[in-house]
């Protein structure tokens, strides 16, 4: 080379140091070679490099004058005339797209600073695009409709005789079957004595309305996600005046053992149905998310409005009535905004015992004994809450697929579990504050 020939080709490569490209060149050679089979990750090289090297044409004859830029030019044809025969990615001077290069060493102009500006907003508006996961709406979950339920109902007529004789000893004093399940109640359950055929009838077309709903509303909202077969089994509850629940899903029919909190008929129901291997805070949650703030017919909300609603409840009632909470009728509105109360009160203050909405973690609820997992800290109310945030913002259907097993929790929300938690604690004590 000439001495003016050398100055010119250092000033290019000194333009490559102070860009720092002998680093990036090898970074995005080492993604190509992870990405040897992906077309779009070739051109994207080959632009890059053709962006870097007119980049560094570009600076280095930023200070040349009209001549020195020709001489430039004339420099670059001659050493890209030179291939080599051999060449491992190296930043040469003359490496490729000479003829681009050329004219638009020629041909530059330095921009003028606002549109230095608008190019960069450009790009950076458009990395952040490109980086980010789409918006995608979640499907809209649907309301059954009454003629979707087809609840079989049941009237006092329907008995033998108008009163049941509560038996000291209890046992199955009355039992019934409507189709969607098989019924066997310890008179003693539902308090009255003598037990009228009536109230009788109302508790079980209240379980059927229940039942009925939970089945329609997955049916028409998260099909193939969950135990269809399950779903659409008639189903024998035994409620005994004891403390035991459970289920069992391989009995024949599948079955349901209540205590005297026959409340509790529609979570095991849910439970039922998605049969994981050991329970959980999304299966607690669950249950209680569509078996009280969806179902209509809920006992435990008809329960709940016996007495109505009061400061006298605990410290989370406070929250939901000074948050609009109805004080009698309440709905599933109601209900929701009540375990969003709840959760509040737990993130800001801690879990609570010994309220008629009790609150504590779910590793410490009776009958919990599996090893605690990731989220398992949690109330159930607060589950509820959460499962609830997770339907709303990412699809009913993904969050029954994650509490089916079908999936773990980034396959269905492709988000981690810290992030969503962190999320849903942030609306809620926005919500509230």
């Amino acid at each position: 080379m000439s001495a003016n020939e050398r100055r010119l080709v250092l000033l290019h490569e000194r333009a490559h140091i102070y860009r720092y490209d002998y680093l990036a060149k090898p970074a995005a050679f080492l993604i190509l070679t992870l990405h040897w089979f992906n077309p779009l990750v070739w051109l994207a090289f080959r632009l890059f490099c053709d962006d870097m090297e007119a980049s560094c044409d570009e600076r280095a004859i930023r200070t040349c004058n009209r001549n020195e830029i020709a001489a430039y030019g004339e420099t670059l044809l001659r050493l890209g005339a030179q291939r080599a025969v051999f060449a491992g990615g190296p930043l040469a001077f003359g490496e490729h797209c000479t003829k681009e290069r050329i004219i638009n060493v020629l041909n530059y102009k330095k921009p003028t600073f606002w549109i230095v500006v608008a190019a960069v907003i450009v790009a950076a508006t458009t990395a952040i695009v490109l980086l980010a996961n789409p918006l995608i709406k979640p499907r809209q979950a649907v309301e059954p409709t009454i003629e979707e339920l087809n609840i079989p109902l049941i009237s006092a007529s329907d008995f033998d005789q108008a009163s049941y004789d509560v038996p000291e000893d209890g046992g199955f004093g009355v039992g019934i079957g409507t189709g969607l399940y098989n019924l066997g109640i310890d008179s003693r359950v539902l308090g009255e004595k003598p037990l009228p055929a009536k109230t009788v009838a109302d508790f079980a077309n209240q379980l059927s309305g229940g039942q009925a709903y939970i089945k329609a509303y997955l049916k028409k909202n998260a099909a193939g996600c969950y135990d269809e077969k399950m779903a659409n089994s008639v189903v024998d509850y035994n409620i005994t005046y004891d403390d035991k629940y459970t289920y069992y899903k391989n009995s024949n029919p599948p079955t349901i053992q209540i205590g005297k909190m026959y409340w509790h008929c529609t979570q095991y129901y849910v439970f039922l149905i998605l049969h994981p291997d050991s329970l959980h805070w999304q299966h607690y949650g669950y249950a209680q998310y569509v078996g009280r703030a969806l179902n209509p017919y809920d006992l435990w909300l008809s329960k709940i409005n016996e007495k109505g609603t009061s400061p006298d409840f605990g410290v989370y009632a406070q929250v939901y009535l000074d948050n609009g909470g109805s004080v009698t009728n309440l709905t599933n509105d109601d209900y929701r905004l009540l375990v969003d109360s709840i959760a509040y009160y737990c993130l800001k203050n801690g879990m609570n015992w010994g309220t008629a909405y009790e609150s504590y973690p779910i590793t410490k609820i009776y009958g919990f004994t599996e090893p605690a997992e990731e989220g398992d800290d949690m109330s159930v109310a607060m589950a509820s809450s959460f499962c609830a945030y997770l339907a709303e913002h990412y699809g009913f259907d993904k969050l029954t697929s994650y509490c089916a097993g079908q999936t773990d929790f980034y396959g269905a929300f492709q988000t981690t579990f810290d992030r969503a938690y962190a999320k849903w604690e942030k609306s809620i004590v926005k919500e509230f504050s």
